[in-house]
């Protein structure tokens, strides 16, 4: 049976990895408070300003603290961008990963999977998302957020192909990678356009024609 949960396990080991450094690390309430301090400021002006715009004297005043603090707790900007993106993507862990998927795999029950999934990336790529865009952007300059964005996809590959595995006697595809690599597509660019892009269709309407359009794909009707 398939969990009800998206494991990021693979996830948070390798940011683990690429974030290693000398830099210290807090015990103490007030040291905590004011690490906290610094990755909610580095969110705030990397959202606004973007990440080249943005220098750690910005970073340090935003957070209320002196420039040698920031640095007690980061080695530069960049340490101070990857550990905004772990926070980040915990946080997108947990909305996915409170999903009831198990309740959505019964016969008669697809569509309203396939709308439980796009509503879900929604509220996911609401927390945050002008940070979004911006990792969008560090994407195609930056091989840490590379990796580490593409990982977080092939997690989404993995629950959309196990799902299409559990439909997989009535589906029309015969090869489900291809269908799962078209059906996340799909979903994931909608849900930008929706999120990011003015558009004259409202969102439900959208996400209707989404859902439809899916369904006609895998069911062939």
């Amino acid at each position: 049976m398939l969990k009800n949960n998206i494991s990021f396990t693979s996830l948070k080991i390798k940011i683990g990895y690429l974030m290693k450094s000398d830099t210290r690390i807090p015990i103490q309430e007030r040291s905590i408070g004011k690490k906290l301090q610094i990755i909610d400021a580095g969110l705030k002006l990397f959202s606004e300003k973007g990440y080249h715009n943005t220098n750690t004297k910005e970073i340090a005043a935003e957070a209320g603290v002196s420039i040698g603090t920031f640095y007690a707790y980061f080695e530069d900007k960049h340490d101070l961008f990857m550990e905004v993106l772990k926070e980040y993507i915990n946080k997108i862990s947990g909305v996915l990963s409170s999903m009831p998927v198990g309740d959505y795999l019964h016969p008669g029950r697809e569509r309203e999977f396939i709308l439980l999934l796009i509503d879900t990336l929604l509220e996911a790529h609401s927390i945050s998302p002008a940070f979004h865009q911006e990792i969008e952007a560090m994407v195609h300059s930056d091989d840490k957020v590379s990796k580490i964005m593409d990982n977080m996809r092939e997690n989404a590959l993995e629950l959309t192909r196990s799902i299409l595995k559990k439909w997989k006697s009535n589906l029309r595809p015969g090869n489900i990678n291809a269908a799962s690599i078209i059906i996340h597509h799909a979903i994931e660019d909608m849900v930008h356009a929706i999120k990011f892009t003015a558009m004259d269709v409202k969102p439900d309407i959208l996400k209707n024609e989404l859902v439809d359009m899916i369904y006609r794909y895998l069911y062939d009707l």
